[in-house]
């Protein structure tokens, strides 16, 4: 994952406002928005294209199109404003949600807990594209909960989008699905004994709908 300059800066911003606990909840879904919108963009260089063509009042104009048939599966409730960022980028996706919350913790200092699903609708998803869409990538352990869900529908490819990521979250998955690409907005070193983010954002579900 390499941005470009002018990438940096745009997403650097929107961390910036996100991070900013002055941040308001109206504003911080913007920039949560705004964020799925760039990383999404570079996520694009994964796909396949081809070029097709449009009748023009004159003539016939040639353009790339997205060849891929690609699935958006957002992480309730937190990824709503990220993953209208990422439809708003590729509306003809079809779209999946999945409810997940933190249980117990299993392993000490906030390394890996035990993840409880309320609700899941998620599309077929075979032999083909899929982005999951979750702000914060702190443990991993929702995140593997959704990728072990895909998987067992054989996808051609899976995408991981993210705001926030916790260094250890991003080398578990790594480690486990090095086939597995992830984009993020920023990447931070520390993940307490509580499994958050530091300095992270605070909540981003609670954030982003001021409870």
């Amino acid at each position: 994952m390499h941005y470009d300059l002018q990438t940096k800066l745009h997403i650097s911003r929107c961390i910036a406002r996100l991070r900013d606990k002055e941040t308001s909840s109206e504003e911080f879904r913007k920039q949560m928005e705004k964020l799925g919108e760039y990383v999404t963009i570079e996520a694009l260089g994964e796909l396949e294209s081809r070029e097709e063509k449009v009748e023009t009042p004159l003539d016939t104009a040639t353009f790339l199109n997205i060849a891929d048939d690609i699935v958006v599966i957002g992480i309730l409730r937190a990824a709503l404003p990220m993953t209208d960022g990422v439809l708003s980028i590729i509306p003809e996706a079809s779209v999946g949600y999945l409810s997940a919350s933190r249980g117990q913790m299993i392993e000490d200092e906030g390394k890996n807990f035990e993840i409880l699903t309320n609700y899941s609708k998620l599309p077929d998803c075979t032999g083909r594209t899929v982005l999951i869409v979750d702000p914060m990538l702190a443990s991993a352990s929702t995140m593997l909960k959704a990728i072990g869900d895909v998987r067992e529908m054989i996808p051609k490819k899976i995408i991981v989008l993210c705001a926030l990521a916790a260094k250890f979250g991003v080398e578990r998955i790594e480690k486990l699905y090095p086939d597995i690409s992830i984009y993020i907005g920023a990447l931070d070193e520390v993940l307490n004994e509580k499994g958050y983010i530091v300095p992270g954002l605070g909540d981003a579900g609670d954030r982003a709908f001021n409870t």
